[in-house]
């Protein structure tokens, strides 16, 4: 099953106040304009920070060697939770929101924070923050939703990018969390052709395959099944948002500022397939005992339920739905489904259902003394 939600919608859908339901805009208070300041700076700090821990040199130990200030991505969520339900409904705080959502929650993060902005969107758009004057617009789009632009990319490379490749797709209680920057890592690293170089990378700490894959193989079927589901959830969720947005920015000429959204669209299409791929054996395993297990509970209810041979059909046709639900992969439901189907036809429909050729089909009928089904077919001479 999906994660449950990470956010509280009520409290944060809620208006601010009665008499400004969005807040006030943070630019330009007096009192709150250091809370938007601060969460900025949080958030920039704790990308230079990601940035800085990937190329830092290392101890033998896997420790940094120069001191290098953590992440602080905890805080922004907090932060910006704060503002957003206590101060403005602001959507540049919800794109930081979202980008500190995506390293705490993963999926299930992104998912909540797509939903958010649509929400927020959807009921106050006239009101929110920055505000949504025409007169702002720069390169092509509102300023109040270039952050989400930054966010999800356009023609440059959105921030979420690195983010999402870091959300764990494995993870083994032996072999610990891989993510898919790892596994492409691990096939870029495949196809070097250079001995040397493939060993200073390793010793640099890249993932190999040989790493990769067992822990995939042994990463729980659960795990991939709840991953599965919130990746399809955050793409469900980011696809509503990105029309809701298409639909609300164009401006008094009908000229289209909305961020565009297909970059990161195609990125979690991609790690939901990546997902399946490394989850093919588990899975596949999973269902396998999942099937043998209804087959064998279907066959006890049958032997002592089945009363005719129409109701032998029905327990035939539950098993088929059975199988139809968790392997539609599988050719066991469809063949079930014709099997009963054939079973429901006199010996007539069946022989001209199975021989196509009319003339064979004619002279088994002539020989055996079968009547032809009743058809507007003539007969072959």
């Amino acid at each position: 099953m999906p994660t449950p939600p990470v956010l509280d919608f009520d409290a944060l859908l809620a208006p601010i106040s009665d008499d400004q339901p969005t807040g006030v805009n943070l630019k330009t208070d007096p009192k709150s304009g250091e809370l938007y300041h601060k969460i900025k700076r949080e958030a920039d700090l704790s990308r230079t920070s990601e940035r800085l821990l990937r190329v830092a040199e290392r101890n033998e130990d896997g420790s940094v060697k120069d001191k290098i200030d953590p992440p602080v991505w905890p805080s922004v969520v907090e932060q910006s939770i704060r503002v957003l339900t206590e101060t403005s409904k602001d959507l540049w705080i919800t794109a930081w929101l979202i980008e500190g959502l995506a390293r705490q929650d993963g999926f299930a993060g992104l998912r909540d924070g797509f939903r958010l902005v649509r929400e927020l969107s959807e009921r106050y758009w006239e009101g929110l923050h920055p505000p949504l004057d025409e007169d702002d617009v720069a390169e092509g789009e509102y300023t109040a939703t270039i952050q989400l632009s930054r966010l999800v990319g356009g023609e440059t490379e959105g921030t979420l990018v690195g983010p999402i490749l870091q959300i764990p797709i494995v993870s083994s209680s032996k072999h610990g969390e891989y993510s898919s920057a790892d596994y492409l890592l691990a096939e870029d690293l495949e196809q070097m052709t250079d001995p040397v170089a493939r060993q200073n990378r390793i010793d640099a700490g890249a993932v190999t395959l040989a790493q990769f894959e067992p822990a995939a193989d042994e990463t729980p079927a659960e795990f991939y099944q709840n991953l599965l589901e919130d990746v399809s959830e955050c793409i469900d969720e980011y696809r509503k948002m990105g029309d809701l947005l298409v639909e609300k920015c164009v401006d008094a000429d009908g000229n289209q500022l909305a961020p565009t959204v297909s970059q990161t669209e195609r990125l979690l299409d991609e790690c939901r397939e990546r997902i399946k791929y490394v989850s093919r054996n588990v899975l596949a395993t999973d269902e396998e005992g999942a099937g043998e297990d209804a087959a064998a509970c279907g066959a006890g209810a049958a032997s002592g339920t089945v009363g005719n041979r129409e109701a032998a059909f029905r327990e035939l046709l539950k098993i088929a739905d059975f199988f139809s639900r968790t392997e539609p992969h599988s050719p066991v439901s469809y063949a079930l489904r014709q099997v009963v189907s054939w079973g429901r036809m006199s010996l007539p429909e069946l022989l001209a259902e199975l021989i196509e050729e009319p003339g064979v089909r004619d002279t088994l009928f002539k020989r055996t003394g079968i009547p032809r089904p009743e058809s507007n077919e003539p007969a072959s001479s």
